[in-house]
């Protein structure tokens, strides 16, 4: 640090909020930044996420008692990075979206559309984020809430962006946090200051439906390097349904970048869930899914057991959810049937039952329900399954509520 710095339960003078970027870090950064499409990404990506490693870095220090991630899992954030600017961080149960720029001068903050108005990409406060590369520091600038982004700032159509005076945003970050966190720590002054400060968000309108057939035609215009600013090349109603769908996303990520840094696998459209549990899938793919958290298991399913039926145990993929404080696993298996490549898709949670009021929620790849496509928990329950049967190479979507940390809409492919 350059300067010294104290709890979040403390007022912080922004003006003397530096954050040292680690040199070694930073040479590493740079290097990962270079897997980007073109030279306006590839510092892009340089800048979100210098910004992000150093203040999650110096937030989880100061704050060794919350719960502090990315939206995303960190390996999926190039795949924000390659279209727009900004990140999110959940903050036990709130969100802080961090926008980051190198201009030092500036007397606005500017906060891209999509982060003011997809709704699953809302935050409750947004975060100016000075980044200095030459000098290697960050600064906070100031903090304002998504209410008065959406309702006072100004927008401009032009590049789809929400600005605010840099003279209205909230300097003493301690708001934000007192508000969010009622910290015990905190004085009844700083607690009212909070309240009045803190809003709630705004309304957004939902996401516009986008059909399927528009979709390949979309990602294989948008992905070419010469479309410089693929954000601002359609209307945002499309673009928004576009970008905030992790699969879709994921596959025009990968054609834009070519093949060698490619986010291949089962979940971008170009391996099957089915060839992957028959043929196996190279290490590069195998790699990837794991780090999403898919993992092919062998298991006795929950519900046959609790039944004294005779089944044989099953080979399928399963990864690990985290939902509030509880952990469930997900496990995704072919199944016997009378009709072909039929699938169980089963909802566990482990050392425990599954909560009364979950719900586990399968999807058509543009996201539609269909008959029978979802099934809740009226009380405890030993497991949640649903049992679909599938068009070779159809796409399906899982949805879980409450919804899981780091959750966004994935393609299974079958």
């Amino acid at each position: 640090m350059t300067s010294e710095t104290s709890s979040f339960d403390l007022d912080l003078d922004l003006d003397l909020l530096y954050l040292d970027i680690d040199p070694a870090e930073q040479a590493q950064i740079w290097q990962h930044s270079q897997m980007f499409a073109t030279p306006a990404t590839r510092w892009q990506g340089y800048l979100n996420q210098l910004g992000l490693q150093t203040l999650l870095r110096w937030l989880i220090e100061e704050n060794p008692g919350a719960r502090i991630r990315p939206m995303l899992n960190q390996v999926l954030l190039p795949t924000v990075w390659e279209w727009v600017s900004g990140t999110a961080l959940d903050i036990d149960d709130w969100r802080l979206v961090i926008v980051p720029s190198e201009a030092m001068d500036s007397d606005e903050f500017r906060v891209p559309q999509e982060w003011v108005d997809i709704p699953a990409w809302v935050g409750d406060y947004y975060l100016h984020l000075q980044v200095n590369v030459d000098e290697s520091w960050v600064k906070v600038s100031g903090v304002t809430t998504h209410q008065r982004l959406k309702l006072q700032g100004d927008y401009d159509w032009r590049d789809r962006t929400y600005s605010l005076p840099a003279k209205d945003l909230i300097s003493d970050i301690n708001v934000m946090w007192v508000a969010q966190m009622r910290s015990p720590a905190a004085t009844q002054q700083a607690t009212q200051q909070a309240t009045q400060q803190a809003t709630q968000q705004a309304t957004v309108a939902p996401l516009a439906h986008l059909p399927l057939a528009q979709v390949s035609p979309l990602i294989q215009r948008l992905s070419q390097v010469n479309v410089l600013n693929p954000r601002l090349a359609i209307d945002f109603a499309r673009w928004s349904a576009l970008i905030a769908h992790g699969g879709w996303r994921r596959e025009m990520s990968e054609q834009r970048w070519g093949h060698d840094v490619a986010l291949t696998g089962a979940f971008t459209g170009t391996v099957s869930v089915s060839q992957w549990l028959q043929n196996g899938v190279d290490r590069a793919v195998q790699s990837l899914a794991q780090q999403l958290g898919w993992q092919p298991v062998t298991f006795q399913p929950v519900i046959a057991a609790a039944r004294g039926e005779n089944i044989s145990s099953q080979t399928g993929l399963a990864r690990m959810l985290q939902i509030g404080d509880d952990n469930y696993i997900l496990q995704v298996a072919p199944i016997e049937s009378p009709t072909p490549n039929a699938w169980r898709f089963e909802l566990q949670r482990l050392n425990g039952v599954v909560a009364t009021g979950v719900t586990l929620r399968l999807l058509t790849e543009d996201l539609q329900a269909f008959d029978n496509n979802q099934v809740s928990a009226t009380e405890p329950t030993e497991a949640l399954y649903i049992d679909v049967a599938l068009t070779p190479g159809e796409g399906i979507v899982w949805e879980i509520e409450p919804t899981p940390s780091q959750y966004e809409p994935e393609i299974l492919r079958f």
